[in-house]
């Protein structure tokens, strides 16, 4: 089935998700793109699929706003909070170098959020460099991550992402990468459009976010006027 960005449940999943109406221009075309891709139906089952993904891509994209990650972090708490298994234990002043502070000049943050990156993404996810935990950091809707599935999506949607990884964070090619993604890391494990906790598991790694992701999930299915547990 071909979705539009027109079509009711398009519509309502994207204005739904966004907290503004740039977003919710932003989030139509690119939702549509992934239900098509993914080829779910106009029924019940994959109107659910549209709002449980829609509401886990919002939260990637923090309200479809931002397709590129920032490792721009100012507090020591928002690092634990995001990376607990990382720095839970590590106390204030060994978070320090690796915070961004207002007295800090452009080329400064750059090097704290590539220290960042090499702390976070360092010799993993296909990463064998400084380098590699940089330029293959989150983007796109799915927050893409790491040197070997730049390399894999690269490969098999005919994309130089490897080369290019910026091109993942383009609208026009968001939506397919995290099609992709879904298909080769959701779809196989998950086929109740209604887990919330292991679609957010199979795309996050854990459970970061799932409390919001639930709020917009169930937000959505009120709007769409389906039921199911979240």
């Amino acid at each position: 089935m071909q979705w539009s960005p027109e079509h009711p449940v398009v519509a309502i999943v994207a204005r739904t998700t966004s907290p503004d109406r740039p977003a919710t221009v932003a989030a139509a075309p690119l939702l549509a793109a992934v239900a098509t891709d993914l080829g779910l139906d106009d029924t019940p089952t994959g109107r659910r699929w549209v709002a449980q993904l829609g509401a886990q891509l919002a939260h990637e994209s923090m309200g479809w706003r931002r397709f590129t990650e920032s490792l721009q972090y100012r507090s020591a708490t928002r690092l634990r909070e995001t990376w607990p298994s990382r720095f839970a234990v590590l106390t204030d002043e060994e978070l320090a170098p690796l915070l961004v502070t207002a007295a800090m000049t452009a080329e400064d943050r750059r090097s704290t959020e590539r220290r960042l990156a090499t702390r976070v993404y360092g010799n993993r996810l296909g990463n064998t460099s400084a380098a590699d935990a940089y330029s293959y950091r989150g983007r796109g809707a799915i927050m893409l991550t790491g040197r070997a599935n730049y390399e894999a999506a690269g490969r098999d949607l005919g994309l130089p992402l490897l080369a290019e990884p910026h091109l993942a964070a383009e609208p026009a090619i968001a939506g397919r990468v995290a099609a992709w993604f879904i298909r080769r890391d959701v779809f196989p494990h998950v086929s109740d459009p209604t887990a919330t906790r292991e679609v957010r598991r199979r795309i996050n790694g854990g459970a970061i976010g799932l409390d919001e992701v639930r709020v917009l999930v169930g937000r959505c299915v009120s709007a769409l006027g389906i039921a199911g547990v979240l």
